[in-house]
Parts: C-alpha cells; structure tokens; sequence
C-alpha cells in the first residue's frame, strides 16, 4: 500500500511551489554558483533536497529581486 502524503502548503492556504537553483538565478539575474554561495552565507535558507542530485527552494521563502537592484 502507498500512503497518500499531502502537498505542503503556504501560510495563505495555496500548494507552495518548488523552484530549482536554475529558476531562482534566472529570476534574480546571477549564476547558480552565486545561488549556492547566497545559501552557504545564510542570505538564502537551505535549499530543499528533491531528490539524489536535485535541490530547489520553496518559492515562498526566497526573495524577489528589487525593482532595479542587485542583491
């Protein structure tokens, strides 16, 4: 038998939404290696482990680029 487990969910009631490294640096304008280093610094929280070789952040917990400002 296989347990049905129930999709996390934001503090406003919506299924939260897994970004990789890749999608955050994209959204944030720098490589993945400065994601990794944001993480490493503590400015990220640590990145959530999908699978083997795969990590990703809750969309909810990282922060969104300034309007025109780098981090």
């Amino acid at each position: 038998m296989s347990a049905k487990t129930a999709s996390p969910t934001a503090q406003n009631g919506n299924p939260r939404k897994l970004v990789s490294r890749k999608q955050l640096a994209e959204r944030l304008g720098v490589s993945e290696r400065t994601i990794m280093r944001l993480e490493e610094s503590g400015y990220l929280p640590p990145p959530v482990r999908v699978g083997q070789r795969r990590v990703g952040h809750w969309e909810d917990t990282v922060p969104r680029q300034p309007n025109g400002h780098s981090l």
